[in-house]
């Protein structure tokens, strides 16, 4: 009271903080036994509350080679089957 009583106004309240996230990015290693657990943890979870349409990164980096034929000819397949817009693609 002792400002108020100076005529000095105290600051306003910081507004409340967000309800939720726009973003989350994530890198993890995960054992491949472990990988239906995850996707049944953490990304269906997270599609389950993204609406109809959300962007998803994916990176893989393995132990040896991925095969050429998996990326080349079954992943690109699946992804035009579905309808992706792809916004970014890189091979190594």
């Amino acid at each position: 009271q002792g400002a108020l009583k100076r005529g000095v106004v105290p600051p306003p309240p910081p507004p409340p903080p967000p309800q939720g996230y726009r973003r989350y990015a994530l890198r993890a290693t995960i054992p491949s036994a472990k990988a239906s657990e995850f996707f049944t943890g953490v990304v269906a979870q997270i599609m389950r509350q993204a609406g109809v349409d959300f962007r998803f990164t994916v990176e893989f980096e393995v132990q040896g080679e991925l095969p050429r034929q998996l990326i080349d000819l079954t992943i690109r397949e699946t992804l035009k089957q579905i309808n992706a817009q792809v916004d970014h693609e890189q091979v190594e």
